[in-house]
């Protein structure tokens, strides 16, 4: 394991590298899956836990060791795109989209499966417009082409996503909120 140069700001960087560069800097660890199984369970190590800096992923739905560890790198893929640790000082926010992702811009209705390799890449452009936008979705829509009620549908649909997103709004409110007082109260 290499020491990881993983920051909240470099992750587009991270998302683009294959999965044996990627796993060349998460610590791997291999354990002793718990609950239901049969007779095999708890002989075998074969449940997985990738950590990437202060990201943590877990599998074990497989009994296959292999099967898990794509399943975490899956997973880790996924939290390095929605990472939002002090999202607005340390989230690089890209000037255009990357350039792996523009066939699915533009277009009347977002069509990307989560299977797709660069669901991603996807998933973190749209955390960086939904930040850069404050939450509006009007704005995020004609960053991506389409209609805001086209992005909130697939914010709505998209497993994990709407929890994020009402973070990042969450988020922004409090910081607008501290931004908006008064030094000598928000020094109390």
């Amino acid at each position: 394991m290499k020491k990881s140069p993983y920051q909240t700001k470099n992750w587009l960087e991270f998302l683009r590298k294959t999965d044996e560069e990627l796993l060349a800097f998460c610590r791997i660890d291999v354990y002793k899956a718990t609950g239901h199984g049969g007779q095999k369970k708890n002989k075998t190590s074969n449940a997985i836990r990738l950590v990437l800096s202060h990201l943590s992923v877990y599998e074990s739905k497989s009994r296959s060791k292999n099967e898990n560890l794509k399943g975490a790198i899956k997973k880790m893929r996924f939290a390095i795109a929605t990472d939002d640790s002090n999202f607005l000082q340390n989230r690089v926010q890209l000037p255009e989209a990357p350039e792996e992702i523009t066939p699915y811009l533009n277009k009347s209705e977002i069509r990307i499966n989560p299977k797709n390799e660069k669901f991603p890449i996807f998933l973190g452009y749209l955390m960086n417009s939904i930040i850069k936008n404050e939450g509006s979705w009007h704005k995020v829509g004609e960053d991506f082409g389409t209609s805001a009620t086209q992005i909130r549908r697939f914010v709505e649909k998209t497993p994990g996503i709407s929890r994020f997103v009402t973070q990042i709004k969450e988020k922004q409110k409090k910081i607008k909120l501290a931004s908006s007082l008064p030094a000598d109260v928000s020094a109390s």
